[in-house]
């Protein structure tokens, strides 16, 4: 799909970048994966169908106003406010105040907690608060012409380019009449949601946050340069918000102890789950599928979208940055993505009718990865591609393809050649750069640099994972995908036992290494648990295989990526040269209990360990 060039009397030159590199040489080929692969599991996204309908709808805000819904003289209802308290972890409720009119103005305060006898409710307002209101007033007298661009990023948990498109055909399809570009190369930087918006927001590799903002697993993330810094700087209006327990709160990290943008609702999410916390035992049964992620009678992705529409409404006319991240339910159950089409779309639809912000935002739709423990169940090589090429999508405003057409040009050259989280992170950066109405210049941002570029000039078409941040256990450049292969064909039982037997010892050796490996069982396996061998690319110097298999004690599964060496087209005597790496790909949940959760290294060690005490 081609974005069509408009018109325009004053047209800008972005920056330009020569691409002075062979076109043939080292170039990185990404296979593109089917929608519908031969070894998917079966398609059954109806049993995903979460219900909120336990909840009762007792309140609804409207303009600033809490208005009743349920009239019953025999239930009282009151209203607290969730204030954040002084860090990511704390939030305190003011005193519970009766509700004695049908309708209530609940002012400048932003998170509501409504309480019926023992139903509950959540709202959010959306006040302008005072800095809030200096950022607008800043772009009064300045014309919408000359308003730099929006950014607005719409991100899902666990979603692979194929899996978007089997299960989100309507909002698909609505991108399209939008002139949203796909790009079929975009590949994850790490298995992980953490590592792959580390790069995305941070701009640093997860292993530099470790070594400079955030030293360690519990150290709050405030001192590292997220992107939307760079944005609130430059007087744009910021917001972040992500449901469940956050990706930078999660196991047991800091988050954040000043509030990190403008509005920011990780304290709703934390006072909906202590509020909630036990529906989901209780209803674990009830094939109804009752969800703890409800804010009223609605659902929290519902939630989420509309708060994206209201937000995005009250600063359509200031330049605004806003991050939407969505983890739950799709990160632990993939089907459930498809259930969600028709409110994904609706927010399409609103955006299309929205010609002010079509004119002026740059719009992302991405997630961080694909699904690697639950879709296929483990068993097909097609799992392997898809957990690595995560689903990107971008708008560029109806201004931007007026004013720069040498954007225009680039980015679609740049469709199909390797990009990453950090190219999005360096193409808002060049997004600020466009602002000719700030004290920032343009003209000491580079497009490229070593391990980056921007989306916005013709990037290298000689990058490699190596250059770009990949790790080389991930690493899909010139991966093999061959549709017709059929189990171990390619390879023989014996050799297969052999990877298997070279697999489990380096498993076993890398556990020993750990500080905990005195807690740890020792991994075996045999034949029978090999569930696939493949290759997955081949040079005239070595061939990379992947080996998939089960290991005891725990019915545990991995996969491990072996590099062997070959002489004249020959192996050379099958000797393993290197072993790439390990990915753990069925889920683990208490096996590794006993390991804590204090550093990076604990994290990756929880799911090679299977605890024996």
């Amino acid at each position: 799909m081609l974005l069509k060039n408009h018109s325009h009397k004053s047209r800008k030159v972005a920056t330009k970048v020569k691409n002075t590199h062979n076109q043939e040489e080292y170039r990185c080929a990404i296979p593109l994966v089917p929608v519908w692969p031969k070894y998917f599991s079966k398609w059954n996204p109806q049993r995903s169908i979460y219900d909120c309908s336990y909840v009762k709808n007792l309140t609804e805000l409207k303009n600033n106003k809490i208005v009743k819904i349920l009239r019953d003289p025999n239930v009282s209802c009151c209203l607290h406010e969730v204030i954040r308290g002084k860090k990511d972890s704390i939030y305190t409720l003011t005193e519970c105040t009766p509700l004695l009119n049908d309708i209530e103005d609940v002012g400048e305060r932003e998170i509501l907690l409504v309480k019926c006898n023992n139903h509950t409710n959540f709202h959010t307002n959306i006040p302008i608060k005072p800095a809030v209101q200096e950022k607008i007033k800043y772009w009064e007298g300045i014309s919408d012409e000359e308003k730099p661009f929006s950014v607005f990023i719409l991100g899902i948990d666990t979603v692979s380019r194929s899996h978007a498109y089997r299960s989100l055909t309507k909002s698909i399809k609505l991108m399209e009449e939008l002139d949203f570009i796909d790009f079929q190369a975009y590949h994850s930087v790490g298995p992980s949601t953490l590592s792959n918006l580390m790069a995305m927001l941070i701009g640093l590799p997860r292993a530099k946050v470790r070594g400079t903002c955030a030293k360690d697993w519990v150290t709050p993330f405030d001192s590292c340069p997220f992107i939307w810094k760079n944005f609130s700087e430059t007087n744009y209006v910021t917001g972040y918000v992500e449901d469940g327990s956050q990706s930078f709160n999660w196991g047991g990290q800091s988050g954040f102890v000043n509030q990190p943008t403008d509005y920011y609702l990780h304290h709703l999410f934390l006072s909906l789950a202590r509020t909630r916390g036990n529906i989901r035992k209780n209803f674990i049964k009830n094939p109804k599928h009752y969800t703890a992620e409800c804010i009223t009678h609605e659902r929290v992705p519902e939630f989420l979208l509309r708060y994206s529409i209201r937000w995005l409404e009250k600063f359509a006319n200031t330049p605004h940055f806003f991050l939407s991240w969505f983890a739950y339910p799709f990160h632990d159950d993939i089907y459930s993505l498809a259930n969600f089409d028709e409110y994904i779309a609706r927010f399409f639809e609103f955006l299309k009718s929205e010609a002010s912000l079509l004119r002026k935002s740059v719009v992302i739709f991405v997630s961080d990865h694909g699904d690697r423990m639950n879709f296929f169940n483990s068993k097909s090589f097609e799992s392997y591609f898809e957990r690595g090429l995560p689903f990107f999508q971008i708008r560029l405003p109806d201004q931007m393809k007026e004013n720069y057409p040498d954007i225009i040009e680039a980015i679609q050259l740049n469709t199909r050649k390797l990009t990453t989280p950090f190219d999005i992170h360096h193409t808002l950066l060049h997004v600020l750069s466009l602002n000719t109405n700030l004290d920032r210049s343009s003209k000491h941002f580079e497009p490229e640099r070593k391990d980056r570029c921007s989306l916005f000039v013709d990037m290298p078409s000689n990058r490699t994972c190596a250059s770009t941040n990949i790790p080389l256990t991930k690493c899909l450049c010139n991966a093999q995908y061959d549709k017709n292969s059929k189990g171990t064909s390619k390879i023989s039982p014996g050799f297969a036992n052999e990877l298997l037997a070279f697999s489990v010892s380096n498993l076993n050796m890398k556990v020993l290494k750990f500080k905990y490996s005195q807690l740890c069982s020792k991994w075996n396996s045999s034949s029978a648990d090999i569930i696939y061998t493949r290759y997955i690319s081949q040079t005239k110097a070595f061939s990379e295989l992947l080996i998939a298999f089960k290991a005891n004690p725990g019915k545990a599964k991995f996969e491990a990526r072996l590099k062997i060496t070959k002489s004249a087209g020959a192996f050379i005597n099958k000797t393993f040269t290197e072993l790439v790496g390990f990915s753990r790909i069925n889920k683990f949940g208490e096996q590794s209990w006993c390991i804590p959760e204090e550093t990076d290294e604990d994290k990756e060690m929880k799911e090679l360990c299977w605890c024996k005490i």
